[in-house]
């Protein structure tokens, strides 16, 4: 408009007609200002070519300004996702300047006879292979619940970006930093608790790398098809001051000044002390969960609690919009239990009108703490939430006597857990920063000593289909822990290929599905099979299988000892498959069908185009000595048999119990009293509603063909439930069968 009115002027006559009047308002309106005078330079009492060559030159200035807006609103025709389309160009230019390096470091590549294996060379082949199958450098679309985070809470930006690629390659879909923010200067490692002491929001703290690194860091995440999870801390700032001095200035006004006045220098310009929570109140000891003082206090008397105020609100959200054009996917709400919902929702509001996936950290054993917080999301766009119950109830389950005869065995113990205590969509662990860091009492009882300690829980968390699960990047370098992750990946890939129909987390991990099972008497080693899920019918396609037990160094020399003196072979566990071309299935609780064959999963490994698959044992099973105490395989069964039929026992009881207990005998031996404890289940279908008690579950798994098996129930302690004639409930084969008022039945499957 602004050319056309500059040479509109340029043709104009000496007299100044009334129609070029207009234009100069047309002019002076387009660009957003009040007409002017006309001054004599410009036309009015001067030669008439000098307002003419004026006018022409403003005309030529404003069509280079047009043609330069057009350039841009081409370029900004390069497709982008939801979430990102606040992010800064400069991150599309550097996936497209990658994949433009792609020939000349080829041609290098070429000409020296060596192979490019740095970030920079995998980054070309991964972006060159999404636009050579005609796809967007950038994943669509609402971010999806990950499958498997790697929390890197000890590295900087560049640091984690250079470990990508081997992230990548074992299986990992996310990655979660330390949070962003401007903190107080310290060792990430040892002084950790730093990034969690906020100083500005308005900055991507320097020491971490900045906004142009974490930039580069979610461009090198995203060509990898990975998510990146910024850790969020608004609950509180930074400590100021210690609690003997906040104590002390409760009854001291001018010491409570000056510490005010610490909280204005501190935190200013964003923040000043009419954003904190007055008046102070230490949060320790019971308060921590007592809705009187969890919203309110300061976290051990020293944790800066940020009040629930829109200033505050908008200094976080700016944060959140940071993040954003950076190309974060996922954020963590760190301390969200002690935020109100109302709060918390804010966040989440913003986040999931974004695209974005988010989850909140909720550090309470009370599932009704945990409901207020999911339910500010819905659909794929749930609040997910951290999973501390499932946490303790893995390791109670993993720490118990091994063999000793008073304990269930580890099948039962994990049986009784099998469905988690938040669902099968929680951000799932078995340790977290939290409880391996933590210098004091063990938090929520969850004790674990070591990564190596804690390495068996690991293994059935990652093997269970289910949720997402945090990993800590310390338990990430133990070697089973990285097998499984391995397994976990594989076991998704193999879900998408057999169905495109999921819409759950991570490549198809919600389409599957697991079982547990052993084989009687001695029900060791522990198995999981993971499957397709075929809407409970347990006849889903076999798609992987987990064998693990406590100490199988002491499981081999009891067995040696027994061997001995029964002058018997030993049967040990890993000795249920043996290396060879071909390896046969071992005995199993489980009919797979004819022809199905095991693939040992050794870890993960990226292909030259960027692409993921597992890396196999040559053979089908690897040779190990000593032996491991937990393998994985993945099931090779011809496509027209992948189906599956269980051998188990799986019972339905009603009860008004709190903790009812199976106690059964398989061909005369029976369990120690109080038996296996049963976990806690659905409503079977075909039941009368309205009866008194909850329902649970239990499942005793039966070798083929074996059968009957009697049992009888109890509370844990000296109650009993058996037969109205007396003596105890029997049934003849494998099944499902339900108990309630004293009546066995039968459930005939649903085909």
């Amino acid at each position: 408009a602004r050319a056309a009115v500059g040479w509109a002027w340029a043709c104009e006559d000496p007299d100044g007609g009334s129609s070029v009047r207009s234009g100069r308002l047309l002019s002076t309106v387009v660009a957003g200002r009040e007409p002017r005078q006309r001054s004599p330079a410009r036309g009015e009492g001067g030669p008439w070519w000098c307002g003419s060559a004026w006018h022409y030159i403003e005309g030529c200035w404003a069509a280079v300004f047009v043609l330069s807006c057009l350039g841009a609103g081409w370029a900004c025709r390069i497709p982008r996702p939801r979430a990102a389309r606040i992010w800064k160009q400069g991150r599309q230019a550097l996936a497209w300047q990658l994949f433009s390096q792609k020939g000349a470091q080829q041609k290098e590549t070429s000409d020296t006879g060596s192979s490019a294996s740095s970030l920079e060379a995998i980054l070309q082949e991964a972006a060159a292979a999404r636009v050579d199958s005609g796809g967007d450098l950038w994943d669509d679309g609402v971010a999806t619940q990950p499958r498997t985070i790697y929390h890197a809470l000890h590295r900087t930006f560049d640091e984690l970006r250079a470990l990508l690629p081997q992230l990548a390659a074992a299986g990992f879909d996310a990655v979660q930093l330390p949070p962003a923010q401007v903190s107080p200067p310290g060792n990430l490692m040892s002084e950790w608790y730093l990034r969690y002491q906020p100083l500005r929001y308005g900055a991507v703290d320097p020491l971490l790398g900045g906004e142009a690194s974490l930039e580069e860091l979610c461009t090198a995440a995203s060509l990898l098809g990975m998510q990146v999870i910024a850790d969020c801390v608004f609950n509180h700032g930074a400590v100021v001051a210690s609690k003997a001095e906040w104590e002390a200035a409760q009854s001291d006004a001018k010491l409570l000044e000056e510490l005010k006045c610490r909280l204005d220098r501190a935190f200013a310009p964003e923040l000043s002390r009419e954003d904190f929570q007055w008046p102070w109140v230490c949060l320790e000891g019971g308060r921590w969960d007592d809705p009187e003082y969890t919203y309110e206090g300061w976290g051990c008397g020293e944790w800066s609690e940020l009040r629930f105020c829109e200033h505050v609100v908008q200094v976080h959200i700016d944060h959140l919009q940071r993040l954003l054009r950076c190309g974060v996917r996922g954020f963590r709400l760190d301390a969200a239990k002690h935020m109100r919902p109302a709060h918390v929702k804010r966040y989440v509001d913003f986040l999931h009108r974004e695209g974005a996936f988010v989850y909140a950290e909720v550090l309470s054993m009370d599932r009704s703490v945990h409901a207020q917080y999911e339910a500010l999301g819905d659909g794929l766009q749930a609040v997910r939430s951290t999973d501390y119950i499932l946490a303790k109830q893995l390791r109670d389950a993993c720490r118990s006597p091994s063999h000793s005869s008073e304990s269930p065995p580890l099948l039962a113990r994990l049986a009784a857990i099998s469905n988690g205590a938040l669902g099968p969509q929680a951000v799932r662990f078995v340790r977290s920063h939290d409880t391996a860091l933590n210098g004091g009492p063990a938090i929520c009882g969850i004790d674990w000593s070591s990564a190596e300690d804690a390495k068996l829980a690991w293994a059935y968390l990652l093997a269970a289909p289910e949720g997402s699960v945090l990993l800590y990047e310390e338990d990430a370098a133990v070697p089973i822990v990285q097998r499984a992750v391995a397994f976990r990946r594989a076991l998704a890939q193999q879900a998408a290929l057999l169905s495109t129909d999921c819409k759950q987390a991570g490549d198809g991990v919600g389409n599957l599905e697991f079982d547990l099972g052993a084989l009687p008497p001695s029900y060791d080693p522990v198995m999981l099979l993971v499957r397709q899920s075929d809407h409970g019918s347990g006849r889903g396609a076999p798609l992987g299988l987990v064998m693990f037990s406590f100490n199988p160094q002491q499981q081999q020399a009891q067995e040696s000892q027994k061997s001995r003196k029964s002058s018997r072979s030993p049967s040990r566990w890993w000795q249920i498959v043996s290396a060879s071309a071909a390896p046969p299935l071992p005995p199993l609780p489980w009919d797979l069908g004819d022809g199905a064959r095991l693939n040992e999963v050794l870890g993960g490994q990226l292909q030259g185009d960027g692409s993921w698959r597992p890396r196999l044992a040559p053979g089908g099973v690897a040779e190990q000595s000593p032996p491991e105490p937990v393998r994985f395989f993945l099931i090779d069964a011809p496509r027209g048999d992948r189906t599956c039929t269980s051998q188990s026992l799986v019972l339905h009881y009603r009860s008004g119990w709190s903790t009812p207990h199976l106690h059964f005998g398989v061909q005369g031996k029976w369990t120690a009293t109080p038996g296996w404890p049963l976990r806690r289940a659905p409503e079977p279908p075909g039941v009368a509603s309205g009866s008194t008690g909850s329902w649970w579950a239990g499942q005793v798994p039966l070798a083929k063909g074996q059968g009957p098996i009697e049992f009888v129930l109890n509370d844990g302690g000296s109650c009993w439930d058996q037969p109205p004639g007396g003596g105890n409930y029997e049934a003849d084969s494998p099944g499902d069968y339900i108990l309630e008022r004293g009546c066995l039945r039968r459930v005939e499957p649903q085909h």
